[in-house]
């Protein structure tokens, strides 16, 4: 993280009544040094907001692909169910018809074939139930994963936008005492010259204004 940098040193982050008080007693090319600091540390707030965003660009994909990769599972799960469902529905006719001997002209070798199927369905079944388990496994990972780093991106671009405030009012405090020192030079329009230089858009492009203005 970027600390607001101040007349007193580096802060936590937020401007402070003694930043102020410190800031009243400097010279122009006191408070020039610092706004030159303070626009270097809000534009790598800037940056670093920037990576943010990215971050969240990158995670609001991979959550549209778990959606998708949840329904897959949602619908391997029906398949499995059903099929379950329907080796359970042959196994009882089995039973019935042959272990139970309720069909007793019911060929044997018949029986023998259904009881070698349902073995067979079984044995896939069993498999494709721990592949299902597995996968569920992993995607409960995946989502655990993108919880946390959201959650943690969320707490970081909270706490740079908080920062990103302070530094971006810590530069407007520093414009306002230059302009104030500036109405004290009794050179003609030179107070107009140097508000002019405030309303610049770009701060490299104030920056560069106050800097030539104050020599």
């Amino acid at each position: 993280m970027i600390a607001l940098v101040y007349a007193v040193g580096f802060s936590a982050g937020f401007s402070t009544p003694a930043g102020a008080q410190v800031i009243d007693r400097m010279t122009a090319p006191q408070l020039l040094v610092l706004l030159r600091e303070n626009i270097t540390a809000l534009q790598e707030t800037e940056t670093i907001l920037r990576r943010n965003s990215e971050v969240a660009e990158t995670n609001r994909a991979l959550g549209a692909a778990l959606r998708e990769e949840s329904t897959r599972l949602d619908t391997q799960t029906k398949g499995y169910d059903d099929d379950a469902a329907n080796h359970n529905r042959q196994a009882g006719a089995y039973n019935t018809n042959c272990q139970q001997g309720k069909l007793p002209e019911e060929p044997y070798t018949q029986c023998l074939d259904l009881k070698q199927n349902l073995d067979i369905q079984k044995t896939r079944l069993d498999a494709l139930a721990e592949n299902i388990e597995a996968a569920h496994a992993t995607y409960n990972q995946k989502v655990k994963a993108l919880n946390q780093e959201e959650t943690t991106r969320f707490e970081a671009a909270s706490h740079l936008i908080e920062q990103y405030k302070s530094q971006d009012q810590m530069i407007r405090d520093i414009q306002v005492q230059i302009y104030e020192l500036a109405t004290n030079v009794t050179q003609n329009g030179f107070s107009e010259t140097v508000r002019q230089c405030t309303l610049e858009d770009d701060l490299e492009d104030m920056y560069s204004c106050m800097t030539s203005v104050w020599g």
